[in-house]
């Protein structure tokens, strides 16, 4: 996954079908229980239909917890459970990745609001649209930072005034990068909210390459001249969007088959009117539209 071991991972896995109650009495009769540990959390989810939530322990990307994370995906699926367009498919980064580093945190932000609308795009499997009700469990983020990005930088230079970005992006928690977590040292989480629920393991798994590689890139920025450069390169407005998600990709990416994953989930949505709901105020890039009437 080439995520760095230090960047810690939750996972909540959303479904339907079997209840609580009924999943716990499948585990307790199972003949083998390899695979599931028991820091594994089950708990009702009320805003489904026999709705279940299964939350992973601590993790990081290391292979024996992504194929604990592939274990119970599939024994969901075997069990009968699904997902529907209610579930949500959140991650949780350990914020403390990132430490008190303001330029780690500034680029994560940058980024973020550089790229929303493709990022979006780019959270769930490949012709997949949103799930019920995205802009209000998951709502964008570039409106709360917009007059604090000025002139393609934004202005984050002392813990003031990164506390008082913080409270424009995290007035409460349903925003798509949910920085809430950061006021409450026991959570102190990174949590994303884009992405549908999902108990495919390669979709999940993907999901969390996406976003960790997100935040980790975020931080070697700070040390790494090309990606500096790279980054320069994001920011430029005059791009079309197929070169931004090239730029974007490029910025995150070494390897061509990661890169066309996220490509792929990102052409096949790209028109889809639901993503209008995400178009920034001040364009991050030339659409269509744009390119046709300089023609």
């Amino acid at each position: 996954m080439e995520l760095p071991k230090e960047l810690t991972i939750g996972v909540e896995l959303e479904a339907e079908g079997v209840t609580p109650d009924n999943v716990r009495k499948i585990i307790r009769n199972m003949p083998v229980k390899k695979g599931i540990s028991r820091k594994w959390r089950i708990k009702e989810d009320r805003s489904l239909d026999d709705g279940t939530e299964i939350t992973s322990p601590v993790i990081n990307s290391d292979k024996e917890n992504l194929n604990e994370l592939e274990y119970v995906c599939d024994f969901m699926n075997a069990i009968g459970m699904d997902t529907s367009a209610k579930c949500g498919g959140h991650i949780h980064y350990g914020a403390s990745f990132l430490r008190n580093n303001l330029k780690s945190w500034k680029n994560l932000i940058s980024i973020w609001y550089e790229t929303e609308e493709l990022i979006y795009k780019m959270s769930n499997d490949i012709g997949q649209e949103p799930r019920y009700g995205i802009f209000e469990y998951a709502k964008k983020e570039s409106d709360n930072i917009e007059e604090m990005y000025k002139d393609g930088s934004l202005k984050v230079e002392t813990d003031k005034d990164f506390l008082k970005l913080i409270s424009k992006m995290a007035p409460e928690r349903d925003y798509g990068i949910n920085l809430s977590n950061l006021e409450y040292p026991k959570k102190y989480t990174i949590e994303i909210r884009i992405p549908n629920g999902t108990i495919n393991p390669r979709v999940q798994k993907e999901n969390i390459k996406f976003f960790g590689k997100l935040i980790s890139t975020s931080k070697e920025i700070c040390e790494n001249e090309e990606l500096q450069k790279k980054y320069e390169k994001l920011k430029d407005h005059e791009l079309s969007e197929e070169e931004k998600v090239e730029a974007f990709l490029d910025l995150l990416f070494k390897k061509e088959e990661d890169k066309e994953i996220y490509r792929n989930r990102w052409q096949s949505v790209r028109h889809y009117k639901i993503f209008d709901g995400v178009k920034a105020k001040s364009p991050k890039f030339k659409t269509e539209k744009d390119e046709e009437h300089e023609r």
